[in-house]
């Protein structure tokens, strides 16, 4: 226990005498003032002038001193009775006083010079005039022989312990200690006396007989886990730690800094099993796979040998026989795994008994091997670029992931057709794994084998796969990643002379992001390809509209191909796409032609050129029920677009006047199916693959307008495909095949129903990989082990996995109590910049010594443990360089903020605070570079600070100043998906986040290559982050195992309602309207009505009501899943909700004013829009409308610049310094 007492500085003496030297000096007039004492003290740059009359008596200035306190044992019986328990309490509480008290009394006789109390202790009601200043060393000598007595705090510790029954098990007690500081608040000079008591650790001893473990009782248990549930005690304003050293007594002792160490988790090898992506791409792979499917089957034969079932819950047979059932269960999911990998390696070898050399095949049975090869080509190049090296391996979960799924797509090929198993290739996959674990790199591996296939099996044109994201911000990063790795996929495509389009990515993510037309204000700005002939550079710089262009919508800021710097420019050849443009005529892309990068941005590029793959957000699936137009063009990429333009390759679209010409006229040619006789341009036209990333955030009415959405999109390819036989695929008994959905995450609960209200599927979703059977191990991964020089630490037994294994990043949690949550948080982080800076300083010297200062203060701030031993010898024999660059990689420090106002109160804080403290220990620093990460934030704002933090000083290169580096990055939950940068390592949690799936992606962006440091500094006003702290490195633990399961409901009543609209619109201007077309005669396509216009369906309605009426109701409860037995309770309800309301819109129609009107005026005339299409899927509320007034409140006039500002203020949620008001 530690306490602090006052004292005088020991330079107050010459502050002072200073003061007193300047009263001594003569005037101007050479005469000495006797009547007052005068001086001028230069403070500030000021002068102030001094009168000992003026002035009042002030008290002696005070300075902090520790007392290091060791308080007698307690020796407590807890089964005794409790009058005894008191009276052993009270008896405790005496000794502690007296142990306090005597403690001061010696310090009080101490007669050291420097600290002892008898000179220093803080003399009560002493005050200081002006003139006794004049000598110091006087005065404190007057003080001293003076009656003055010291002040001493009155201090009162006590004991708060109870016991008493379990509530659950009454055969056990709890025991509850606390101590108590009650030392009363001095009534008079409280400026004297401190009565606080810092430091406080409490230690208890036990015998391991009589000590019951608590339960982690917020996570399922299970024999995979079962020996972590149990933790020794829960803290109190802080945590416990096991400090146990023996078998006969536990010893646990209290922490103000708990800490938990994740394990490192890599790859597992097995023998004769090939991970070399290169090595994969050769035709001899198969013999290196072949061998996964006998380490599989080997790992489940000795399962029960390793397998502890009872493990944790020793003597409870009803627990251990609900283990047994759920391991017998979980063996058929591993075998059903195996088995589905073992189909994969199958397929590939039929295959390739077709195969004779790389290229286009003759036989499409080798169509399968020779995309294998092309897509791991791919891959090994994409890698190549990034490690400048063939040494790059497939992680185990990933090869799998893909032979996995390889019949899913394979299938959809009639020569393999007879393969299908709709319970294995029908299912949803869910890609299970860590973040940052290459969950990205396993769905593009299997991305790029569905796209090599496609083009092999004579799919030459359209989309392939639909990969969907839930934020704008991840989609623009994985777009990117996504472009460099088709980059390389196409420039294999081209080396093999593959047939068909170029691999080609549609951005499809809307107006906020990116033009929605050609026509689109702002496209214009950017020029055409042939009339640009200064350099790129002096471009932006000239014309800043194209500047402001190349903000908004350069996606790509390098080019996929080769790195170089893009551009924007329109090609009005190819019908004015809007393109990026590779600025070096050299890149494999351009060779020698500048053309656009095959990443479309502009909506109507994107539907008109039909790219392999449409890459985008989950809002834009609103688009297939939004307006008729949009709805025409969306189906087109899909198989019913009638014409292609000749000479641009471009769909066409044809309005009725258009048609009456015909295609020719258009210089078009017209397509099948719809028209019989036309080109077969479309083959397997709706998407084989679509990929939902981060699929746990489809959740709520995001997730709940998804699935509607999604089921909508299948329920039109259901009714479509009908009318396009010959080019939809199907299975053996003539039904549409359906895309292979692939849905990512690495926090998931419970995903089974929200993947059934997603895409209604029959066959339960799979997980893969299956989780293994333990917390950290599984047939594909396990913790890293120690390197074979640590000794002590591969000693460790096994199950001290967390402090044997590598470590992937250690948690740490601060209480803080006593002072504001705010200043708290940007103390700690002005004082880890401040050791940052130190430590970087000195290591970066050319001094020797202090270089040995840096490293010593490195070895002699670690914590106790059993490994200290050998990270002491580590720092000991890591060179200056590395160890500059360990705190280097640490520079930066990534802040997560509950909210925009916390985020703004930090930033407006950590700077000022980190300048004060530099300047206080010898650094100058202007000023803390920071950057702001929000969702207001523009997107370009946000790409640079990525860029800017992943910038990176080349090995054998000087490290540039600190205080000309990014240092700091204050973030909400946006920076959570979609940030990846290995340079971020230390992050500091502003509060608990309130869902535990946020908390890990957050935190999951440090510690992806090096060691993360995350450290939470809970708000102590919240009990849930106060208990956080108090039970640590357990609830670290099991952190995605307390991910709550997904809140989505897609039979929500007013979800379904809000639907209605956008389903009416999908079925009249979508699915009949081109199934009309196509069943007309060729003849008869020119009468051929759009139904944009109520006219032109609505005499069909009349004609038969009660028919139309039941068709567009049957559609419309097809489109929100009533069906095949997935309608809830309550389906007639649903039916007549939908049959009521679809009645309604046509009742309207028949009115007079709406007869002649179209679908779009007929909705826009709503007041309210919860009855219009929905715009996205975020369109869920009623839209408020603002509207800038003319005068303010004082009666000024408003101008268009004050709304700018406000706005502006709004969205970015903080002003800059010296902003008015």
């Amino acid at each position: 226990m530690k306490w602090w007492r006052f004292t005088i500085p020991p330079n107050l003496n010459e502050i002072l005498n200073a003061v007193d030297e300047i009263a001594n000096k003569t005037s101007v007039e050479g005469e000495y003032e006797e009547t007052s004492f005068t001086e001028e003290l230069d403070v500030t740059g000021q002068s102030l002038d001094l009168n000992n009359d003026l002035f009042e008596t002030v008290d002696m200035p005070h300075k902090w001193f520790r007392l290091d306190m060791e308080i007698p044992p307690l020796l407590l019986d807890p089964y005794a009775t409790e009058d005894v328990r008191h009276e052993q309490i009270d008896a405790h509480e005496l000794s502690m006083a007296a142990a306090i008290q005597n403690q001061i009394m010696l310090w009080l006789e101490d007669d050291d010079t420097q600290i002892g109390g008898k000179l220093w202790a803080y003399r009560s009601g002493v005050s200081i005039k002006p003139s006794q200043c004049r000598n110091w060393e006087e005065f404190l000598k007057q003080i001293r022989q003076s009656d003055s007595k010291p002040a001493v705090p009155l201090l009162k510790i006590c004991w708060d312990i109870s016991a008493s029954p379990d509530w659950l098990d009454q055969s056990t007690i709890n025991i509850h200690i606390a101590l108590e500081n009650q030392s009363p608040e001095p009534k008079t000079l409280r400026n004297e006396t401190e009565v606080s008591i810092f430091g406080v650790s409490l230690n208890l001893n036990l015998p391991r007989k009589i000590h019951h473990a608590l339960r982690l009782d917020r996570v399922k248990p299970s024999y995979r886990y079962n020996r972590h549930l149990n933790y020794p005690a829960i803290g109190y304003n802080g945590a416990v730690q096991d400090r146990s050293t023996d078998q006969e007594m536990v010893k646990l002792s209290t922490t103000w800094m708990p800490r938990y160490h994740q394990p490192k988790i890599i790859p597992i090898s097995y023998a004769g099993v090939v991970r070399n992506i290169r090595a994969l791409s050769k035709s001899d792979c198969l013999a290196g796979l072949e061998p996964i499917t006998v380490a599989f089957e080997n790992w489940l034969s000795n399962l029960g040998e390793h397998v502890d079932l009872d493990e944790g819950i020793e003597g409870n047979e009803e627990a251990i026989n609900r283990e047994q059932k759920k391991f017998n269960e979980d063996l058929v999911k591993w075998r059903i795994e195996k088995e589905a990998i073992e189909a994969g390696i199958s397929l590939l070898r039929e295959s390739k008994k077709h195969w004779q050399k790389r290229g286009l095949q003759t036989d499409l049975k080798a169509a399968p091997f020779e995309a294998w090869l092309a897509m791991n080509e791919s891959m090994a190049n994409h890698m190549r670029v990034r490690i400048k090296n063939d040494s790059a391996e497939w992680r185990l979960f990933q090869i799998t992931f893909i032979l996995a799924n390889l019949p899913a797509v394979v299938t959809r090929m009639n020569e393999f057709s007879h393969l299908y198993r709709e319970s294995r290739d029908d299912a949803v996959t869910l890609l299970y794994f860590a973040t940052g674990g290459g969950k990205s790199e396993a769905f593009f591996g299997l991305l790029l084998f569905t796209l090599f296939l496609d083009r092999l099996r004579g799919k030459k044109f359209g989309v392939s796969s639909m990969i969907r994201y839930p934020l704008r911000l991840l989609t623009i990063q994985q777009a990117q990643r996504a472009a460099k790795v088709l980059a390389q996929a196409e420039l294999v495509r081209q080396k093999y002379h593959y047939d068909g389009q170029p691999f080609s990515i549609g951005f499809w993510v809307g107006s906020g992001g990116t033009p929605n037309h050609l026509k689109a204000k702002g496209v214009s700005d950017v020029p055409e390809i042939d009339k640009v002939k200064s350099s790129e550079e002096k471009l932006r710089e000239s014309d800043a509209k194209y500047s402001a262009a190349i903000k908004a919508w350069n996606k790509l800021p390098s080019c996929p191909f080769c790195g170089g710097p893009t551009g924007l420019r329109r090609f009005p050849k190819m019908g004015g796409t809007l393109g990026h443009l590779c600025a070096s005529e050299s890149c494999a892309w351009n060779n020698g032609e500048f053309k656009p990068l095959p990443f479309y941005i502009c909506d109507e590029d994107i539907y008109d050129l039909a790219p392999s793959v449409l890459l985008g957000t989950v809002d834009k699936l609103a688009l297939i029920g939004h307006s008729a137009r949009t709805i025409r063009r969306v189906m087109g990429m899909f198989g019913t677009a009638p014409w292609q333009d000749k000479a641009t390759g471009r769909l066409y679209i044809p309005n009725n006047f258009e048609l009456r010409d015909g295609p020719e006229k258009k210089d078009a040619q017209p397509l099948f199916p719809a028209y019989q006789s036309g080109v077969k341009l479309f083959h397997d036209p709706f998407p084989a693959l679509l990929i939902q990333d981060e699929a746990h955030l489809l959740d709520e009415s995001l997730g709940t307008f998804s699935g509607l959405f999604e089921s909508t999109l299948d329920a039109m390819f259901e009714s479509l495909s009908y009318w396009m036989k010959g080019v939809v695929a199907i299975d053996a008994g003539e039904r549409r095949r359906r895309a292979k959905v692939i849905a990512a995450s690495a926090t998931v609960a419970e995903p089974e129903r929200q993947l059934e209200h997603l895409y209604q599927r029959h066959i339960p979703a799979l997980q893969f990989p299956y989780p293994g059977p333990d917390i950290y191990k599984s047939f594909y991964a396990s913790p890293q082990d120690p390197p074979s020089d640590e000794a002590l630490r591969l000693a460790l037994p096994p199950s001290e996995t967390e402090l044997r294994s590598r470590l992937a990043r250690i948690y740490c949690g601060f209480m803080t109590n006593g002072r504001p949550h705010t200043t708290t948080t940007v103390i700690l982080l002005a004082n880890f910049h401040l050791s940052i800076t130190e430590l970087f300083q000195k290591l970066t010297s050319d001094e020797t010594t202090e270089q040995e200062l840096a490293r010593r203060q490195l070895f002699d701030h670690l914590s106790d443990s059993p490994i200290k031993s050998i990270l002491v010898a580590k720092l000991k024999s890591a060179t200056v360089e590395e160890l500059a660059t360990l705190i280097d990689l640490h520079r930066i420090s990534l802040t997560y903020v509950t909210n925009k106002k916390g985020g703004d109160q930090i930033m407006s804080a950590e700077s000022e605070e980190v300048r004060k403290l530099h300047k206080a220990h010898g650094y100058q620093i202007d000023a803390l570079i920071t950057r702001l990460i929000t969702g207001a934030i523009d997107q370009g704002e946000i790409q640079e600070t990525v860029q800017t933090a992943q910038m990176r000083v080349d090995p054998g290169k000087p490290f540039p100043p600190m205080d000309e580096a990014l240092r700091s990055i204050v973030a909400t939950s946006a920076v959570s998906h979609g940030v990846d940068i290995e340079e971020l390592n230390s992050m500091f949690f502003a509060g608990m986040p309130s869902d535990i799936a946020e908390y890990i992606q957050a935190s999951s962006r440090i510690g992806r290559t090096h060691v993360g440091f995350c450290v939470l500094i809970p708000t102590p006003q919240r009990r849930r982050d106060r208990y956080i702290v108090e039970v640590f490195d357990v609830f670290h633990r099991f952190l995605e195992r307390m991910v709550q399961p997904a809140a989505i409901d897609r039979w929500a009543e007013k979800a379904v309602q809000r639907v209605i609209p956008s389903i009416f619109q999908a079925c009249l201007c979508g699915v009949w309207a081109a199934r009309n077309f196509m069943r007309l005669e060729e003849i008869d396509k020119q009468n051929w009505k759009t139904n944009a216009d109520i006219r032109d369906f609505l005499p069909e309605y009349q004609n038969n009501k009660k028919q139309f009426l039941d068709q567009v109701s049957e559609f419309v409860s097809l489109a929100i899943g009533l069906k095949d037995g997935f309608a809830p309770q309550g389906e007639d309800y649903y039916k007549a909700e939908v049959r009521k309301r679809v009645r309604e819109m046509f009742l309207e129609m028949e009115e007079e004013q709406n007869r002649n009107s179209s679908l779009r005026t007929y909705f826009d005339q709503n007041v309210s829009s919860l009855l219009k299409p929905m715009t996205s899927l975020r369109d869920v509320d009623q839209a408020g409308l603002i509207r800038l007034a003319r005068k303010d409140v004082n009666g000024a006039k408003l101008t268009d610049e004050d709304a700018r500002a406000v706005m502006a203020f709004v969205r970015h949620g903080y002003a800059e310094v010296g902003d008015e008001e």
